[in-house]
């Protein structure tokens, strides 16, 4: 028994000399930092009734970490852990160990990483929780002049914060290329650890419907037969203005076409006229010309046969026949 209870001391002090060494070694680590890491692209709902905002509606949120690291000359970055608190329960607490090789397993002095883990909000460290941020939201509102039934009949976007600490360990590298930190190991190693205020966006749900006075009142909701024969009846109106459009488009076109073949013929009329005047215009010319050319003739010495071919037909007898008649000869014995 007494034998039992010496050693039993003697590995208790030799646990808490290893730690002294720890707490007493120098700091090997020269720089750790924690930050966010992209854009949160939904919202922390949170839900409400007539009296106020009352639990989170989300259970799981995504978070966008990147988390850095950087050992001082001679020394490798062995671990880094990530938390949702320090010193909480581990069941109700969020913690995330870095894997080995994603952090150069022990032979890195500088390591970044980047993470997005899906965390449930029940266990997640609020430094001001999204209930809480939606209850100071709506006693501001009211202290404004606004009324409890104004405030939760509307949604609002408001930001909660929550907590996130980084551990980083530093070893000899000799210690660090074999598994890491461990603490049976009997060497030194040095850590430092940071905190961080996430923020996140919250969206307070409305708790009323803005026509009444309280959630219990609500209007009542259409029956499934009812809405369905609704949106049939919506869907036929639809199609019907749909099909009138295109009817009238197709008129539209129809109108449009019958315009144009009334352009085309009248250019097709107008062509054919002037083709016609040109034709009168020709043989006026050409009449003319013809005419020219008999009076050249008629200069030229042929004036007879000009005034032959205008003279108009004589009806006075020849001289040369006597008016009178000619008397025979006497006949003579």
């Amino acid at each position: 028994m007494y034998a039992y209870l010496f050693t039993k001391t003697l590995t208790i002090g030799a646990a808490i000399t290893m730690l002294s060494s720890a707490a007493h070694a120098k700091d090997w680590i020269h720089k750790v930092d924690i930050a966010k890491r992209g854009v949160d692209t939904r919202k922390v709902e949170v839900a409400a009734n007539a009296k106020g905002y009352t639990k989170m509606k989300t259970s799981k949120h995504r978070f966008g970490l990147g988390v850095y690291a950087r050992a001082k000359r001679g020394k490798r970055i062995g671990m880094m852990k990530i938390y949702t608190a320090a010193g909480i329960n581990k069941k109700t607490s969020w913690r995330y160990t870095l894997p080995f090789k994603t952090i150069g397993s022990g032979t890195r002095k500088r390591v970044r990483r980047s993470i997005r883990p899906e965390i449930p909000t029940s266990r997640v460290t609020w430094h001001k929780s999204p209930v809480a941020a939606c209850n100071l939201l709506k006693y501001r509102k009211m202290s404004n002049g606004m009324s409890k039934h104004a405030v939760l009949s509307k949604a609002w976007n408001v930001t909660a914060k929550a907590k996130f600490h980084v551990v980083a360990y530093a070893e000899k590298p000799k210690y660090a290329r074999k598994s890491g930190l461990s603490f049976l190991n009997r060497h030194s190693y040095t850590s430092k650890a940071v905190e961080m205020i996430y923020p996140v966006k919250v969206r307070c749900l409305s708790g009323l419907d803005p026509e009444t006075k309280s959630s219990a009142s609500r209007k009542k909701v259409r029956p499934a037969k009812s809405y369905r024969k609704f949106a049939k009846r919506r869907d036929i109106k639809k199609r019907s203005k749909q099909r009138h459009v295109k009817i009238a488009k197709r008129d539209d076109i129809k109108t449009r076409s019958k315009q144009r073949h009334v352009k085309i013929a009248k250019r097709h009329d107008i062509k054919t006229r002037s083709k016609q005047r040109h034709a009168k215009i020709a043989k006026r010319g050409d009449i003319r010309a013809k005419g020219h050319g008999i009076r050249e003739s008629s200069k030229h010495g042929d004036v007879k046969t000009a005034k032959m071919s205008h003279a108009k037909p004589s009806t006075r007898l020849d001289k040369s026949k006597s008016r009178r008649p000619v008397r025979p000869a006497p006949i003579q014995n």
